[in-house]
């Protein structure tokens, strides 16, 4: 299970921005390996990604959750929406 609170948000010229995904294992067992999508971004901002995602993977056991984390910066002001998701191997 993956969320991205927040995903929309009005941005200014120069700014960063921090993109966070958190991932849950509701499962029944450890899952491996759990790597997060690259973003897909839409909306009127121009974005330039920074970095991302920190960390690149992990392995998160039964009810536990990780959060990833993207900066990017804005180059033009407007809206922006991400849409991702993340696997593993469990």
């Amino acid at each position: 299970m993956a969320s991205l609170p927040g995903a929309s948000r009005d941005t200014g010229p120069r700014y960063g921005l921090r993109v966070s995904m958190t991932v849950r294992n509701a499962g029944s067992e450890t899952v491996n390996a759990v790597t997060p999508s690259s973003l897909v971004v839409t909306g009127g901002a121009g974005l330039s990604l920074q970095s991302g995602p920190v960390p690149p993977g992990a392995s998160i056991a039964v009810g536990q959750q990780q959060t990833f984390a993207w900066v990017y910066r804005t180059t033009t002001p407007g809206d922006a929406w991400f849409v991702g998701s993340a696997s593993g191997q469990g």
